[in-house]
């Protein structure tokens, strides 16, 4: 009886182990096809995960050295992006990755090719998160301080993103004691002219000094009806 129930355990083990190793071979096999086929593809041509598990082949074509566009197997646009000069030598890039359906599904602003600011967007239009600080080249809830000469002007240039269907605004103003309670009629606020996705102001004083200023951004995208807002601190100190 006690050899009976000893080889039916050993028996049941071997059964385990053969279904395992069944299982490992198929994920081996899995894994070998898909990086062989990975490898086989030429090199404008890329094989992706969609976001409901399935795989496409996304062809890429590149237009001089600042265009680059990638298409599903279907011909529909999967990527795009686009390269510019921009502040003090950086290099400036937008990128737009879409759903096979044709919505958004992903945009990013990078400067360098560091992700300074991205948005993420459902299947159906509807914004998913959003990360980083629209004006691209600062970071939220941060003092940055430079150095400017007396009686020299000097102007503050800003680069912000511009995702589509979406409006920037930034307000300009001296810093004051408690932001929270700011009375605008005794320490108002400038909204900042912009020129496509730039905007600035001008620093010049005659005597030196210190000055604190303040910047709020916002970013309302009009279809999603959802409003992102910001704050930056700058600081100007005139010597002579």
């Amino acid at each position: 009886m006690v050899k009976g129930i000893k080889f039916l355990l050993f028996l049941q083990q071997q059964i385990q182990f053969k279904m395992q190793y069944v299982k490992l071979n198929r994920c081996l096999w899995a894994a070998l096809m898909f990086s062989t086929l990975f490898a086989c593809s030429p090199k404008n041509q890329e094989i992706i995960q969609l976001p409901d598990g399935t795989t496409d082949v996304v062809s890429y074509q590149t237009e001089g050295d600042s265009l680059k566009i990638g298409k599903f197997s279907n011909g529909s646009i999967y990527f795009k992006s686009q390269k510019k000069s921009g502040l003090k030598g950086f290099t400036e890039t937008e990128t737009f990755t879409y759903h096979q359906n044709g919505q958004l599904r992903k945009y990013a602003f990078l400067v360098n090719d560091s992700l300074r600011y991205f948005r993420f967007y459902t299947r159906d239009g509807k914004l998913e998160s959003t990360g980083g600080c629209a004006l691209v080249y600062l970071d939220n809830e941060s003092l940055y301080v430079d150095t400017v000469q007396v009686s020299e002007p000097y102007f503050h240039q800003l680069r912000f993103a511009l995702p589509p269907n979406c409006q920037f605004r930034l307000l300009y103003g001296d810093e004051v004691a408690d932001e929270n309670s700011r009375d605008l009629t005794l320490n108002p606020l400038l909204l900042l002219p912009q020129k496509e996705t730039m905007t600035g102001f001008l620093v010049k004083e005659e005597q030196p000094a210190v000055l604190n200023k303040v910047l709020y951004w916002s970013l309302e995208d009009t279809v999603c009806h959802n409003i992102e807002k910001g704050v930056v601190w700058r600081r100007f100190v005139v010597t002579e």
